[in-house]
């Protein structure tokens, strides 16, 4: 028996995933592939997407964070702020010079340790990791949102469009 995964697009959404770990459904939108493969053997009607129920389907809090992680903004039903959404920043890597010159969200502390203790050759790059921030109701940006417990537990994630 083989251990390779088995990589799969869906169709609908574009998440990738190991098909034998989802029973060949997508953790994202679930899309089913054992239908798509039913329809082409025409035992099924034709197969059209529905990207309204797609918006409409739930997710549990792990299935959330894997659609924040390929690019989708998620949000909870249960909240009560309108627009209030969780995306992922992805890492980067910036050069001396452009963090101590053009970030803006980084106290001058900061930048002048980086002055200090960090070349100027272009090739040395400072490792920013990806988090999560939240789109609050204001309209402000949280950096570094952390989940609640109920958060945690809640099976009314969606996906934002």
């Amino acid at each position: 028996m083989s251990n390779h995964c088995i990589d799969v697009k869906c169709p609908v959404c574009g998440e990738e995933y190991d098909a034998r770990l989802h029973y060949y459904r997508c953790p994202v939108c679930g899309f089913d592939r054992e239908k798509l493969s039913l329809h082409r053997r025409r035992q099924l009607p034709p197969l059209q997407p529905n990207l309204e129920q797609l918006n409409s389907k739930t997710m549990n809090f792990g299935q959330a964070i894997e659609a924040a992680k390929s690019g989708k903004l998620v949000a909870r039903q249960g909240w009560n702020g309108k627009g209030m959404f969780i995306f992922m920043r992805p890492a980067c890597e910036l050069d001396t010079e452009t963090v101590v010159n053009k970030v803006q969200s980084l106290p001058d502390s900061f930048k002048k340790w980086v002055a200090d203790h960090h070349g100027d050759a272009p090739t040395e790059k400072i490792k920013f990791g990806r988090y999560l921030c939240m789109k609050a109701a204001d309209g402000s940006v949280v950096n570094g949102w952390l989940a609640s417990q109920t958060d945690m537990l809640s099976e009314d994630w969606t996906i934002v469009e």
